[in-house]
């Protein structure tokens, strides 16, 4: 059975994070992946339009549709696809310098007046 896969929302494409998942499947056969990581995704409307498909092979069909409603599962709850952060791209490209920058929300950050304290 060859489950198309289906995009819902739109974005940059920043991975596939359950392809792992995929691979451990009892009936997983293969796939094809159309879209790299780095793409733009857009909304699946049609068969031209999918993201790619998995093939599902095995000698029980009722472990092929479990695994066919586990696939579809994680693609309507939006697990299935991870979208880099519009706001996160934005940031790296208005920073100083040609690369911009990007800071962690943990980072620990020494203020001026903490400086002359010492």
């Amino acid at each position: 059975m060859e489950v198309c896969l289906v995009a819902r929302e739109e974005g940059k494409l920043a991975g596939y994070p359950l392809l792992d998942e995929v691979q451990k499947l009892q009936s997983y056969n293969s796939m094809e992946i159309k879209l790299p990581v780095g793409s733009r995704l857009e909304p699946t409307v049609d068969f031209l339009t999918t993201p790619g498909s998995i093939n599902l092979v095995h000698q029980d069909p009722d472990v092929v549709e479990a695994d066919r409603l586990w696939i579809e599962r994680m693609q309507e709850e939006g697990k299935f696809y991870l979208f880099a952060d519009p706001l996160l791209q934005k940031a790296r490209c208005s920073g100083p310098g040609r690369g911009g920058w990007l800071a962690s929300p943990t980072a620990q950050f020494s203020t001026p007046s903490a400086q002359l304290s010492k």
